[in-house]
């Protein structure tokens, strides 16, 4: 079974933690490493909700033309 690919906002704070445990080692010998990595998953997430990430480009809609009538023709000459 392969593994299905995360969403580029997981990874996204996945990213945030790694860099905030590398920041804030020194805290980890202070508290528990359970605590610790609690708590740098809980701030990568608060971090990750204000960062809007790019979305992929979706096809742009075919604009349809509206068929004109005899009665449409009629009213504008008139």
């Amino acid at each position: 079974m392969s593994k299905a690919k995360k969403s580029a906002r997981k990874e996204f704070r996945t990213k945030i933690a790694e860099r905030l445990s590398t920041s804030f080692g020194d805290l980890k010998e202070r508290i528990s490493e359970k605590k610790f990595e609690r708590r740098i998953q809980k701030a990568s997430k608060l971090l990750s909700q204000g960062v809007k990430l790019e979305k992929t480009a979706k096809p742009e809609k075919k604009k349809t033309l509206k068929k004109v009538t005899q009665e449409d023709e009629q009213k504008k000459a008139s």
